[in-house]
C-alpha cells in the first residue's frame, strides 16, 4: 500500500463560535483540534454573535489565532453581507484590510440578485472569493 504524507491540511469551514457562541466551542479548544488533526490552518466562518461583519470581529478572530501561537494559521472569513442578514452588501473593503480571508454568509443566503452582484463585483475587485450557500427559499 501506498503511504502519502502532507505538509498540513487546510480546513476552510470551521466553526469555532466565538464570539458569542464559545460555549460550543472555542478559537482555542478548535485550534487544539486541528493541530492535532493534522491542520496547518482554518477558516472560520462568520456565523458569531455578533456576525464578523466589521473589522473587531476580524481582528478578535485572528488575534486569539496568534495567541495561540499561530500553528495551525487561523484566517477568518467575513460576511457578504451585514449581519448575514443577505440585504446590504457589507464593508467588504475594510473587511479585507482587515485581514479577512473570504467572504461568505456561511448558513444564510443572498436572495437578491441586485445584492450579490454588488458583492462579487466588490470583491472582485478586491481578488477577494465569495462563497456562496446557492439556494433561495422562495
Amino acid at each position: 500500500m501506498k503511504r502519502f504524507e502532507f505538509p498540513g491540511f487546510v480546513d476552510v469551514h470551521v466553526h469555532f463560535r466565538d464570539p458569542g457562541f464559545t460555549e460550543a466551542e472555542t478559537v482555542t479548544s478548535g485550534l487544539k483540534a486541528a493541530s492535532r488533526g493534522g491542520f496547518a490552518a482554518v477558516v472560520t466562518m462568520p456565523n458569531t454573535n455578533p456576525a464578523c461583519d466589521s473589522e473587531e470581529t476580524i481582528r478578535h478572530q485572528t488575534s486569539l489565532g496568534e495567541s495561540f501561537g499561530g500553528a495551525p494559521l487561523l484566517l477568518a472569513s467575513a460576511c457578504i453581507t451585514q449581519f448575514r442578514a443577505g440585504e446590504k452588501v457589507a464593508d467588504l473593503e475594510r473587511l479585507a484590510e482587515a485581514g479577512a480571508a473570504f467572504f461568505t454568509d456561511d448558513g444564510s443566503y443572498v436572495c437578491s440578485d441586485a445584492v450579490m452582484e454588488e458583492a462579487m463585483r466588490r470583491s472582485a475587485e478586491l481578488c477577494m472569493v465569495v462563497s456562496d450557500h446557492a439556494l433561495d427559499p422562495r
